[in-house]
């Protein structure tokens, strides 16, 4: 796409600098970053639309790739015997207070 804005920009400036008589460069619409601004702008809506509908399928796998995330903690948590509880005996979750 870089290169379709710098064909663009180079032509239109050439074209737009020889038809006024001026040299490329000279004045502001004779200079390629000004064509590279008006063609961004025009695409600007199409390219949003776009983005905007490849958001929609994202956000979904976003969201089950959570949901998968979660549940495979949950089972590590739950089948793994690295993690073997809370003993009985254990002051952690109500600590003994001592009055």
């Amino acid at each position: 796409m870089i290169l379709y804005f710098v064909v663009f920009s180079d032509t239109t400036a050439g074209l737009v600098a020889s038809l006024t008589g001026h040299a490329m460069g000279d004045t502001f619409y004779c200079v390629k970053w000004f064509y590279v601004l008006i063609l961004a702008a025009m695409l600007t809506p199409i390219v949003l639309k776009k983005e905007l509908a490849e958001l929609e399928w994202l956000s979904v796998i976003l969201f089950v790739s959570i949901f998968l995330f979660l549940l495979c903690i949950l089972l590590l948590l739950v089948a793994t015997p690295k993690f073997p509880g809370m003993p009985e005996d254990s002051d952690l979750i109500y600590p003994k207070s001592g009055w």
